[in-house]
């Protein structure tokens, strides 16, 4: 910066240089959020297709008169292998993202 300038002209360009760098921030509140989110949903996909895989089927039982009782099964092994593969995926594209984002570039020349 000039050293010549002006108390308040330095004080301006001080200002507007802080403001920039603000605007510039690469870890705004928006993007961390962003980033927080790609990085949950597929983990949370990946944990919940784990458990249902695991589980295989659901039973669900209904006691009528203490005797008698229905049982309903539902199985849930397919849709934890859809989980399980959406997860991976989703953790795969955030991991393949983030390198790419904060991988250092070369600065381009304005020739």
């Amino acid at each position: 910066m000039d050293s010549d300038a002006p108390e308040h002209e330095q004080h301006r360009l001080d200002l507007d240089a802080a403001s920039a760098e603000q605007i510039d921030d690469p870890w705004s509140a928006r993007r961390r959020l962003a980033w927080g989110l790609a990085w949950s949903i597929p983990v949370v996909a990946l944990v919940v297709g784990i458990v249902l895989t695991s589980s295989g089927t659901l039973e669900f039982t209904r006691t009528y008169d203490g005797y008698t009782y229905e049982a309903e099964y539902h199985t849930v092994w397919p849709a934890g292998l859809a989980l399980l593969a959406t997860g991976v995926l989703g953790l795969t594209a955030a991991a393949i993202a983030t390198a790419l984002i904060l991988t250092p570039r070369p600065a381009l020349d304005s020739r």
